[in-house]
């Protein structure tokens, strides 16, 4: 995916309000959209099953970003929950940081919106579990995009 080294500064010259990746799950991984310079948006879709996921920041030194999971949704236009963040700054030595946070929801944050699950879950069993709750209502899962590296990697690591 392409996107602005410096978010601060893309977002006041472009004029979109924030940095945002659509991320979906379907039958294979893809990249639908990979140019946020376009429209302020990527689009990426994850393989089926549940992951770990880790973030490492490439590139020059020093550059620090931060990536928020949030839970949106599209029917209201509104953030609705946010459920991890991971900030990954280049060092000379990959430093890989974990994004289990934004990717299972916790039993706090789901009661912080009245919702009670058992025990962690998986995003978008969540989105799913929301739909199920509030029929009509449309859940997306999507990241913002803070700060900037000049090269951002993510891995996926799926669970038996």
């Amino acid at each position: 995916m392409f996107v602005p080294e410096d978010v601060a500064g893309w977002e006041s010259l472009s004029g979109y309000p924030n940095a945002t990746i659509w991320v979906t799950q379907g039958a294979e991984f893809a990249v639908a959209d990979p140019n946020m310079f376009d429209d302020g948006h990527c689009n990426l879709t994850i393989g089926p099953g549940k992951y770990e996921v880790y973030f490492v920041a490439l590139g020059k030194p020093g550059k620090t970003a931060t990536l928020e999971g949030w839970v949106y949704n599209a029917t209201d236009n509104t953030y609705l929950l946010k459920i991890g963040e991971v900030t990954v700054t280049h060092n000379k030595r990959p430093d890989w940081k974990s994004g289990h946070d934004m990717f299972y929801v916790s039993v706090a944050e789901a009661a912080s919106i009245g919702v009670t699950i058992p025990n962690e879950m998986w995003i978008f069993d969540f989105l799913n579990l929301l739909e199920s709750l509030y029929p009509g209502t449309d859940y997306l899962y999507l990241w913002n995009l803070i700060g900037g590296c000049k090269h951002i990697q993510v891995r996926f690591y799926q669970l038996a």
